[in-house]
């Protein structure tokens, strides 16, 4: 009896389904000399968003009306946790700010940097595909609540295979793209 059990745990672990990738954003490098704010302090909101769900699975679309996720694929985090984090990364690594924090700092700022999420998913239709990122921001002063200033950046970035990879790759491209025209922007 002892050996059917072992022979039935050791089937268990054969298994013919695809194994699960992980996936990341990379860090954009973007050399920036300007120093404009180098005596301030800027939070990085966590992105928030209204039409895409913030999650660690990546989203394709066939369509407006067809929608899914990849079953063996997936971020490596949530994708708001991923984006925040890339963007805390390649704004602090520019030096224009004395400090960028996360929102869950305790230490007061002079700027918040709102994020909204409009699109980031793979969009296929037939044989093309693309990156869809759509994100805007809000540069806001802390001290006197008021928007200094409000802009969304969009992009389709087409992919090099239709599949969750080729969508990843596709995805770091745009937000290599975002991360500069952000940097000019701020």
């Amino acid at each position: 009896m002892r050996y059917i059990i072992l022979l039935f745990l050791g089937l268990l672990g054969c298994s013919d389904s695809p194994s699960l990738s992980i996936y990341s954003l990379n860090i954009p490098t973007i050399k920036s000399t300007s120093k404009i704010h180098k005596n301030r302090t800027i939070i990085i909101a966590y992105p928030q968003s209204i039409t895409e769900d913030i999650t660690n699975r990546i989203v394709f679309n066939y369509s407006s009306s067809q929608q899914g996720v990849y079953q063996n694929s997936q971020w490596s985090s949530t994708i708001g946790r991923l984006l925040q984090a890339s963007l805390i990364d390649t704004i602090h690594d520019t030096k224009r700010y004395k400090a960028v924090l996360a929102d869950n700092s305790i230490i007061s700022a002079d700027y918040k940097l709102e994020i909204n999420i409009f699109a980031l998913h793979h969009h296929i239709r037939g044989k093309e595909s693309s990156s869809i990122v759509s994100i805007g921001f809000n540069l806001i002063d802390i001290s006197s609540t008021k928007l200094i200033k409000s802009r969304r950046f969009s992009y389709s970035q087409p992919t090099v295979t239709t599949d969750a990879k080729g969508y990843v790759e596709a995805t770091n491209k745009a937000i290599e793209r975002l991360s500069i025209d952000l940097l000019r922007w701020l």
